[in-house]
């Protein structure tokens, strides 16, 4: 990918560098390197919101690329900062798919800070993860699409398991 983002960049193409980032910095995240996939997130990033490029869609899927790392590390603000951004991109500019994998990503991100923290703590952050899930699910049906239906059905039931063990009640 890195070539390929050099070639783009050195040839004024800057949609295509911004993909190869992309590419790359998911590559990055999915074989266990966060921290090299945060880095050439935030670099991308700065590329795509120059005035002269502002690529929307390629600032949202970086903004969630990014807050996905940010969770890996803890980073739970952070996280929230750039899923935020992302959410607002698709909502904005009806990027239905990438908007229920935004939705999908704060709900894990609620998840993850479920773990620690007093009972009722846990409850709120797991209440949060099931409303940002069921949007995703909403947003699937809306647009009639069974994997995306399927994909989120599959989290909510990991969601009620772990709610169901930890003794949390869901608001439904």
């Amino acid at each position: 990918y890195e070539e390929i983002a050099t070639y783009c960049s050195e040839n004024k193409m800057a949609t295509g560098a911004l993909y190869a980032w992309y590419l790359s910095a998911e590559a990055e995240l999915q074989t266990g390197n966060p921290e090299r996939a945060r880095e050439i997130a935030e670099n991308a990033i700065d590329v795509a919101c120059k005035p002269n490029i502002n690529n929307q869609l390629v600032m949202a899927m970086l903004s969630k690329l990014l807050a996905e790392a940010k969770i890996i590390f803890g980073d739970h603000e952070g996280a929230q900062i750039n899923i935020e951004n992302a959410l607002n991109i698709t909502e904005k500019n009806d990027l239905h798919i990438l908007h229920i994998y935004t939705c999908m990503t704060l709900g894990k991100l609620y998840q993850e800070k479920a773990s620690s923290g007093s009972q009722e703590e846990k409850e709120v952050q797991c209440n949060c993860a099931y409303r940002n899930y069921i949007k995703a699910l909403n947003i699937a049906e809306k647009i009639d699409n069974r994997y995306f239906v399927n994909k989120v059905e599959k989290v909510l039931s990991n969601l009620t398991a772990f709610c169901k063990l930890s003794g949390i009640n869901l608001e439904k």
